[in-house]
């Protein structure tokens, strides 16, 4: 039985392809076939889906300053956008459903600040007065790691759901700033608000350019993928102080191949992502415009889910694709698919009966500057 992936994309279209999974684990016969690419806003470039509305998504506009809601079928053969809303704030790069789906967080890269969008009970947005936008502070240090034409100024890239104590928060790592906001979700009369915590951030490794994270569960444990010097870092949270402990810092690229903001085609890293295997968890990172390749990497690290402790494993390499800045994960949990915004090859990984991480489709397939992935 064939899946339905959307591909948000630099173009104005998001774009559906259709996954075919291998006869058996491991077996390079997989197929994928290109659908339709539904004109939808200028760079759709992230899609989520809500909780509990299958038929939902969201989508940023990143050149427009807009978010929507749209209707797609299972087939994604049909697109209704539902509703659109200003995200009040310029060059919208993230967004996500928070609150146990009752409301979406729109991360403003270039606009400093992060959103919050009450959802009505249908999924659909509430009006613009009950959106509340929070405008980051910016303190920069003099560090000569600093890279001052990334780090100008706050940029938000990502918001994560995470509860905490019972509470709802949003957590967004800042890649101007180096630090991952805490924001607090309150209910005051009915009416949703969101603060932030900025006693309770979180500040990262000096130009490291915080792009995406993950957090545990409860609470207590953080990863953070820094953009500009591409590594994965572990941070553990202190139960009594909330402050983060630095745990480990790894580097996501190549051993033989060193990245540099300075040089002329930076070595970048993107997208985060857990997979549950059948042995233990693994987080994947992507990495963007490899230099010395022809092709982009997957960095693969071990996740002890009793320790919080990560140990890297290994580097996937497809045969087609070059900067991976949306990879996603099949809906059991099995496949791992890479978008390669440069060139547009889709690539699709699952594992063999050993474990081990192999492509398994017999041919990859292009689609247009693509981006964020989604099954639905």
């Amino acid at each position: 039985m064939s899946s339905t992936i959307l591909l948000g994309s630099y173009t104005d279209s998001i774009h559906t392809v259709y996954f075919q999974p291998p006869s058996a684990p491991g077996v390079r016969d997989g197929k994928l076939t290109v659908g339709d690419s539904h004109k939808v806003m200028n760079s759709p470039s992230w899609v989520a889906r809500h909780p509990t509305f299958d038929d939902l998504v969201y989508t940023v506009g990143e050149e427009d300053g807009k978010v929507a809601v749209i209707r797609v079928s299972a087939d994604g053969k049909t697109f209704n956008v539902e509703a659109t809303a200003s995200t009040q704030g310029e060059g919208p790069a993230h967004c996500d459903i928070v609150a146990n789906g009752a409301a979406l967080a729109v991360a403003n890269y270039l606009g400093s600040s992060v959103l919050l969008i009450p959802l009505l009970p249908t999924g659909l947005f509430s009006p613009e007065e009950d959106h509340t936008v929070v405008k980051l502070p910016f303190n920069p240090t003099d560090s000569p790691l600093r890279d001052l034409d990334r780090q100008e100024k706050p940029h938000p890239h990502q918001v994560v759901s995470v509860v905490v104590d019972g509470e709802f928060e949003v957590w967004s790592p800042d890649l101007g700033s180096d630090k991952v906001w805490r924001f607090k979700i309150t209910t005051v009369d009915g009416k949703m608000g969101f603060k932030l915590k900025e006693d309770e951030s979180l500040t990262g490794d000096e130009g490291g350019g915080p792009r995406h994270i993950l957090v545990s569960s409860d609470a207590k444990q953080l990863y953070v993928l820094n953009e500009l010097r591409p590594a994965l870092l572990h941070y553990e949270i202190d139960s009594d102080t909330s402050a983060p402990v630095l745990k480990s810092n790894t580097s996501v690229l190549p051993p033989t191949l060193v990245g540099s903001i300075a040089s002329d085609v930076p070595v970048l890293a993107a997208e985060l992502l857990l997979v549950p295997t059948k042995q233990n968890k693994t987080i994947v990172a992507s990495t963007r415009m490899i230099t010395g390749r022809d092709v982009d990497a997957l960095a693969l690290f071990n996740l002890n889910e009793q320790s919080g402790e990560v140990s890297f494993t290994t580097h996937l390499f497809p045969r087609k694709g070059r900067e991976f800045r949306g990879v996603g994960l099949s809906k059991d949990g099995q496949y791992i698919v890479a978008s390669g915004q440069t060139d547009g090859w889709i690539s699709v990984f699952g594992q063999d009966p050993s474990g081990e991480w192999v492509e398994v489709v017999e041919e990859q397939v292009q689609v247009e500057k693509p981006t964020g992935v989604l099954f639905i």
